[in-house]
């Protein structure tokens, strides 16, 4: 098997999947250094076997920098493809898939996404397991084409908490050390400091007596239309925009605009 070599950082969802991608492609190249190639659609091929209660689901739930969950749905025959070509066997035989060497195949690709998202000094846990069908609903879907001697597909689908966490990444990518560069190299000296941001839907000045007379069940209007984005501040000064979300019971907000010059 070939060393997977490490490609550039990861952020938004695409690019995530896209990783997931190119490692399984590295990891399936047989013999070392016949690149595979795998393809990431936004629309399910022609070729794609149908939905069955048979198929396989590999989830990964992930902790640390990130969180949330994606899950990977396989036809049988497309498993049976991908862990024969995993093992170096020929692919095509009748026999029952191996799922020691399908997980296998998914934990070593966890493992590589996670060094990758480490050179952008995101440590990610990945949790890796065979299970069912999602319960949650899909907030992104995309199809994973792999050339083997037939055409395997792999469903991926990413939940909520997944795209926010990582939309909200690119905000970091700019501060990453810089080999040479001692000004940049010191911003390492501050990566874990924790800092205060506050989402601001909207604003309003109030003459002083309004204010006294306000009380439970008083209702005050804001300056700002319902379908306009929510700002996102940092020590008071704009940095982002965005739409509000709700993920696992909680607010978030998912970022639209990044403001260069932090307002």
């Amino acid at each position: 098997m070939s060393a997977a070599t490490a490609p550039s950082p990861v952020f938004d969802h695409l690019d995530f999947v896209r990783a997931w991608a190119r490692n399984l492609a590295e990891l399936l190249s047989q013999p070392p250094g016949a690149q595979l190639a795998c393809e990431v659609l936004s629309r399910i091929p022609d070729n794609a076997a149908a939905r069955s209660e048979g198929d396989l689901w590999v989830t990964a739930a992930l902790s640390g920098a990130l969180s949330g969950e994606l899950a990977f749905r396989l036809a049988p025959a497309d498993a049976r493809r991908l862990a024969q070509r995993y093992e170096g066997k020929a692919e095509g035989s009748d026999e029952a898939v191996s799922q020691d060497a399908l997980l296998a195949l998914f934990l070593k690709a966890a493992d590589l996404v996670s060094t990758q998202l480490k050179t952008s000094g995101k440590d990610v846990q990945f949790q890796v397991a065979f299970g069912e069908s999602p319960s949650w609903t899909p907030s992104a879907t995309y199809y994973v084409q792999a050339s083997l001697t037939t055409q395997a597909v792999v469903e991926v689908v990413l939940n909520e908490a997944l795209i926010t966490c990582l939309q909200i990444a690119p905000a970091h990518a700019g501060i990453s050390p810089l080999a040479g560069d001692p000004v940049i190299g010191k911003l390492g000296m501050f990566m874990d400091v924790e800092l205060v941001v506050t989402l601001r839907f909207g604003g309003r000045r109030m003459l002083l007596k309004d204010i006294l007379d306000l009380c439970t069940g008083s209702v005050v209007e804001l300056d700002q239309q319902v379908q306009e984005p929510v700002d996102l501040l940092l020590d008071g000064k704009l940095i982002a925009r965005g739409e509000v979300v709700v993920v696992d019971g909680n607010y978030g907000l998912r970022i639209t605009e990044l403001l260069s010059n932090h307002g």
